[in-house]
């Protein structure tokens, strides 16, 4: 056993051996890591191999999953995504509202004093950042009166 505490999935790579066979749970996928010395590998250098090239080993070889696979949920889903934007974007355009993209475009073609007004107007709705209270300075004692009082106790 090794000198710390080895998460379950790297006790699934501890022992003597050089090569390590990583099969997907899903396609069936193979994968070979090892080294050519004379010792071997340590387990988290055969899981950061093995992620670095998109594998996601887990602690159950059951449920290791080769980079094609990993990457087939996001595929499955990218159509649904794009189907979920359209339903929250196209209210938003089709409800008599100006796209904020579409105000940029118009904004970039005014003329010099159109773009003064413009900006007159925004900045009348920039809300108006609160006043921030001036610090106190501290009224300064008198040397005399401190200087006096420590002379007392001094003596």
């Amino acid at each position: 056993m090794s000198k710390y505490h080895a998460s379950p999935r790297e006790r699934r790579f501890i022992g003597n051996v050089k090569t390590w066979r990583i099969v997907c749970s899903e396609c069936g996928h193979e994968e070979v890591v090892g080294t050519n010395k004379s010792r071997p590998m340590p387990p988290n250098i055969v899981i950061k191999k093995l992620t670095r090239s998109g594998w996601r080993i887990d602690g159950n070889p059951k449920r290791d999953l080769c980079a094609d696979c990993v990457r087939k949920p996001i595929q499955g889903r990218l159509a649904l995504a794009t189907k979920a934007l359209q339903d929250v974007v196209l209210p938003m355009l089709h409800d008599g509202r100006t796209h904020f993209s579409e105000v940029l475009d118009s904004a970039r073609t005014l003329d010099p004093e159109q773009a003064k007004q413009l900006m007159n107007v925004l900045k009348e709705r920039i809300p108006a950042k609160p006043k921030r209270e001036p610090r106190k300075e501290n009224e300064p004692q008198s040397d005399d009166v401190n200087y006096e009082q420590w002379l007392d106790e001094q003596e």
